[in-house]
């Protein structure tokens, strides 16, 4: 078992692990990239 763990590649973890910030990022209530594409343009409040 230990030997198929050791197996897995470094680059294939770093990849995982970005898939998983950027759909955190897009999925969690309050944050910038999440809110993104809802807020009001600023240049139309004027």
């Amino acid at each position: 078992m230990w030997k198929r763990y050791n197996a897995i590649e470094e680059r294939d973890l770093h990849e995982a692990a970005l898939k998983v910030h950027k759909y955190l990022q897009e999925n969690t209530p309050g944050t910038l990239e999440g809110l993104a594409g809802k807020l009001p343009d600023p240049n139309s409040l004027k």
